[in-house]
């Protein structure tokens, strides 16, 4: 459960702990966040840990997007603030996010807790979803190895396109804010004051800008009237879809 600060997502551990029942058995963090962004802080990190060690939650870690991390930022894995939280934890990620490896198919685990290993082991040979071909793993060991300076030049890049995406929104688009991610590349768009329905919106989007972006409300009813956008991309194109959707705002205005 997240709640808009000022602009920033936090997490409501009040409302959190009054959800949890005898039937909680697990908990699903996303760190860095998608679709908001959010860079959990050390201390957000430890109280979401007390909490799910106190009632003895599994802790889910998926943490796919956790090389992709701005200026000011830092990325803490849950599982290494301390023995008893890292056994009560699943670490999941995969080199496709940061270096563009989707294709290959490659995630691992990273489970300290014997016990809980062996279950998830036993589940993914079940599921016929345990093996991978050589050039997978090969693919995977020269992404983590010599990966880098790509990596490097890529967090530059990203970097650039999120203050110019902010920026430009902030200058030309009245009716849509921005949270700014702390991480990831993608960017979660309020578009709320523009008092579209979510219909509205997406027709606005899709059939008026002619930009696709990911509707808010396939993340969930707190996804009501945002966007997510993907700026991993050429700055032209990111340009050119900032463009669109100006024009398309402005065009509403022109209806009225």
């Amino acid at each position: 459960p997240l709640t808009l600060e000022d602009g920033r997502y936090v997490m409501d551990f009040d409302d959190l702990t009054a959800k949890i029942s005898r039937n909680t058995k697990m908990l699903l963090l996303c760190n860095p966040h998608n679709p908001v962004g959010r860079v959990w802080k050390r201390h957000e990190l430890e109280q979401l840990g007390r909490i799910c060690v106190a009632n003895d939650i599994l802790l889910i870690a998926d943490e796919i997007h956790d090389d992709i991390i701005y200026s000011g930022h830092h990325h803490y894995p849950i599982a290494n603030l301390g023995e008893e939280l890292a056994n009560n934890t699943i670490t999941l990620s995969s080199p496709g996010k940061t270096f563009n490896l989707q294709g290959m198919q490659m995630g691992y685990a990273i489970i300290p807790e014997p016990s809980i290993k062996k279950v998830f082991s036993d589940q993914l040979a079940r599921n016929w979803v345990h093996l991978y071909n050589p050039l997978t793993i090969e693919a995977t060991r020269a992404a983590y190895q010599e990966g880098e300076e790509w990596l490097n030049d890529l967090l530059a890049y990203l970097e650039q396109n999120r203050d110019h995406l902010v920026d430009y929104i902030h200058k030309n688009i009245p009716g849509i804010d921005v949270i700014v991610p702390d991480g990831t590349y993608i960017c979660w768009l309020d578009c709320r004051a523009l008092s579209l329905s979510q219909v509205e919106l997406r027709d606005l989007m899709t059939n008026k800008a002619k930009v696709g972006l990911n509707d808010g409300m396939s993340f969930g009813t707190g996804g009501e009237g945002f966007q997510r956008l993907n700026f991993a991309c050429p700055g032209s194109t990111l340009e050119e879809g900032l463009q669109r959707i100006s024009d398309a705002v402005k065009g509403l205005s022109q209806q009225k």
